[in-house]
């Protein structure tokens, strides 16, 4: 075993490591996850999308969102926030059967939104909203985003 070098080689030797650890961690991208802003509260709101995907790790908790569309057009988005949070979208809709297609987002450490792959995002359906309730939909992505499970409930509104 070679004994540890005295006084001046150590300073030299660490002297000659430092520039290339610092370079090396200047060159890493921190990234910072977004605050998740609460969704706009819409008084009298008979219509509620609530959206969250199971993940495994950290490092798969990354940016996502859902844009809402009802008959064939845009009515929003959920605010933008780490998947496994809990992002919402609330709306007064006229009722009837309403034809509701909704659009998982991914959005990548450099910022720019993606639209998930196909064959990931639920597919379109009609929806009833009906006076004096407020319908809930859930929508849980799952199995690293490749399966997804959609609920629709009715609750009497206050």
């Amino acid at each position: 075993m070679r004994p540890l070098p005295r006084g001046g080689a150590l300073l030299a030797g660490a002297a000659l490591l430092a520039p290339l650890l610092l370079g090396a961690c200047a060159t890493q991208k921190v990234v910072t996850p977004p605050v998740v802003i609460s969704p706009k509260s819409v008084p009298e709101a008979n219509f509620e999308l609530a959206t969250f995907e199971v993940v495994e790790n950290p490092e798969e908790d990354t940016v996502s969102f859902v844009k809402v569309f009802v008959d064939g057009e845009a009515a929003g988005q959920t605010q933008a926030g780490p998947k496994s949070s809990e992002k919402r979208w609330q709306s007064r809709l006229t009722a009837g059967n309403r034809l509701v297609r909704l659009e998982a987002w991914a959005v990548s450490p450099s910022g720019e939104a993606q639209l998930a792959a196909g064959d990931i995002q639920p597919r379109e359906r009609f929806v009833r909203v009906e006076e004096g309730q407020r319908t809930k939909v859930s929508l849980k992505f799952y199995d690293k985003g490749r399966k997804n499970s959609l609920q629709v409930a009715r609750e009497p509104m206050p």
